[in-house]
């Protein structure tokens, strides 16, 4: 089981810090992240999980099979499921590394939020000569043939 959550005691931990940098600051609440797809608009939350354990066996894993919900809205206190079924090997695995500070299971959230801030007025100039110069010696790419 998976809980996207902020336990109260770190929650009152960060207001206390950012009191002091900035007094009479307060946490106001969560900022409302929005499921990260190609064309960018709004839609529920995704995650994924990472594991060499939970990997399927025909890709040198251990896993026979994973189900997960594989969506997650992602508001405080939600929460998402993955289950798997093990082989002995990866079951131990696993299990062993739930016992120590961090376990082989990571979960990825992907989201983004959108942020107000204020606008600028600029003006970029460059000059295209250092950007070509940057370009050919950081991306020069060749083939059947070597540099000197």
């Amino acid at each position: 089981m998976v809980e996207f959550s902020l336990p109260t005691n770190v929650l009152g931990g960060l207001e206390k810090e950012l009191g002091e940098k900035v007094p009479g600051a307060r946490i106001a609440g969560p900022v409302d992240l929005m499921e990260a797809i190609e064309d960018g608009a709004e839609g529920v939350g995704s995650f994924e999980m990472i594991s060499a354990v939970l990997s399927d066996e025909r890709e040198g894993g251990f896993t026979r099979s994973v189900v997960s919900s594989g969506k997650a809205p992602l508001l405080p206190g939600s929460k998402a499921a993955v289950a798997a079924l093990l082989n002995q090997e990866g079951a131990t695995l696993l299990w062993d590394s739930f016992k120590g500070p961090a376990s082989d299971v990571s979960i990825s959230v992907h989201a983004y939020y959108e942020a107000k801030v204020k606008a600028y007025n600029a003006k970029v100039t460059a000059d295209s000569s250092t950007i070509y110069t940057h370009f050919s010696e950081i991306t020069n790419s060749q083939d059947r043939y070597t540099k000197h």
